[in-house]
């Protein structure tokens, strides 16, 4: 007798340990099936939203973006036109051609094989080593010499052989000599005001530099 007692203690345990997992299953089936009807109802709800408003001419967020995606352009740079050189452009360039390479003015001062230089003016300036103690050996480096300099006509000229003239706007292009002069724009001038200056210096065949 006992044992039939415990017997049926054990099957009554486990039925209602099957009843419990059994109602957990079937409340995580209907919460589930609620989460997709749920969700079903906001897609259709969604999409009639945007057929109403595609009826009524409305855009939504996305087609917004794509629509101004479409409207914003790049403004493009006015091509420059080529301009033929002078004889006397092209007898500097040819000069500024065979002008020889410096050498590195190292000095004395600071560490070797580096020129020293400092806010002050005193360093920016090239100062002769001069004292008793001084020696001017070949790790030193060149001392500059009147032989160094390039000839007079070619000071300050672009490598191409023309005078650099700096140019904000369109005004300061008639005062150019087209024959000698060529023009860089200036960095602080916008795309707008670029390409009005190199249409007008097309129309005057003045050569831009940059």
């Amino acid at each position: 007798m006992p044992q039939q007692k415990k017997l049926n203690n054990k099957d009554n345990v486990e039925k209602k340990a099957d009843a419990k997992v059994k109602s957990v299953s079937a409340k995580k089936d209907s919460v589930s099936n609620a989460n997709t009807v749920d969700k079903v109802v906001k897609a259709d709800k969604v999409n009639s939203i945007k057929s109403d408003d595609k009826s009524k001419g409305k855009t939504t967020k996305v087609e917004a973006k794509k629509d101004k995606e479409i409207v914003v352009k790049k403004k493009k740079r006015v091509v420059k036109n080529k301009v033929t050189k002078s004889a006397e452009v092209k007898s500097n360039a040819t000069k500024i051609k065979k002008k020889k390479s410096l050498p590195k003015f190292i000095g004395r001062f600071g560490k070797k094989f580096i020129r020293r230089k400092s806010v002050s003016k005193k360093w920016a300036k090239w100062r002769h080593p001069r004292g008793i103690d001084i020696y001017n050996l070949k790790e030193d480096g060149a001392m500059p010499k009147p032989g160094y300099g390039a000839p007079k006509s070619i000071w300050g000229l672009h490598p191409s052989g023309y005078k650099e003239v700096l140019v904000c706007n369109v005004k300061e292009l008639e005062a150019v000599n087209p024959a000698i002069e060529a023009v860089k724009i200036s960095s602080t001038v916008g795309l707008r005001k670029r390409n009005e200056i190199v249409t007008k210096a097309n129309e005057l065949k003045v050569r831009v530099l940059n």
